[in-house]
This record gives structure tokens, C-alpha cells and sequence, in this order.
């Protein structure tokens, strides 16, 4: 059997390995090799971000809102940097979260948007008196 070093490059390379187990064995890499900055980002995608998301954790998509009628609708906003601001979010989750999501019978991925960014819209959309809001986006597996 080689070092668990090996195992972790062995299981990288693997198309069937999920990033969560991965990130698991690089938490014991980490604190065996006694890399603080490595092991602190590993823990933070374990468990979520709790301030500052790194880059690729942010991500845009299409407003939608629910009609309990009819379902999910586009919202439009004719302003672009006020849509701009509502179209991007950060993925504070933890990667199992995130992982749950992408692996879920469904091509769209939907993030609920913060309430306090629900309130903001309801006023935009002033004929509209109550909704939900979300973050939809084309799920691509296998790219």
C-alpha cells in the first residue's frame, strides 16, 4: 500500500471520486505534513465559508419567481446593473451542500436568494405582492 500522498493523486485522477472525500483525505494530508494555510482552506470548503468566499465560489445565474399558480417565471429586470447585482452569488455552503445540489435529478441547479435581497425585488416588481425568488442555472454535467 502507498503513502495516503499517493492514495489522495491516485483518487484526483479518478472520475468516479466525489470532492468531498477527496477534500477529507487532503485535511489529513494537511495536518500530517503540518501545511496551516492548506488545512485551513480545506476545512473551510468542509464546512462553508463563514466571511470571505474565494473567487471561484462565485457564481451568476437567472432570476426566477414563483407564481403559486403557474410555477417558476423569469424575472427581468431592465436595469443591468441592478439585475447585475441580483444575478450574482457566493457559495458559502459546504461542499456537501454544493455536491447534493449538482447531483440532484434535475438540469437546473436553484440557490434561493437571501430574503432580505426577496424584500429588495418585491419592490422592484411593485405588481407583484408576495414571492419567492431564486438563482436557477443550466446544470453541465460532465463538462
Amino acid at each position: 500500500m502507498g503513502s495516503i500522498v499517493q492514495e489522495l493523486q491516485m483518487e484526483a485522477m479518478s472520475s468516479t471520486s466525489n470532492i468531498s472525500g477527496l477534500l477529507r483525505k487532503s485535511l489529513v494530508v494537511a495536518r500530517k505534513l503540518k501545511i496551516k494555510d492548506f488545512e485551513d482552506w480545506v476545512n473551510q470548503e468542509l464546512n462553508g465559508y463563514s466571511e470571505e468566499v474565494p473567487e471561484y465560489r462565485e457564481i451568476s445565474g437567472n432570476i426566477q419567481y414563483l407564481d403559486v399558480y403557474n410555477g417558476w417565471y423569469p424575472a427581468f429586470i431592465r436595469d443591468e446593473k441592478t439585475a447585475d447585482l441580483f444575478r450574482k452569488s457566493k457559495l458559502y455552503h459546504p461542499i456537501t451542500e454544493i455536491e447534493d445540489l449538482v447531483n440532484r435529478e434535475s438540469k437546473y441547479l436553484a440557490i434561493e436568494i437571501p430574503q432580505i435581497l426577496q424584500n429588495s425585488l418585491l419592490k422592484l416588481f411593485n405588481e407583484i405582492e408576495s414571492a419567492q425568488f431564486r438563482l436557477c442555472f443550466l446544470k453541465l454535467k460532465g463538462c
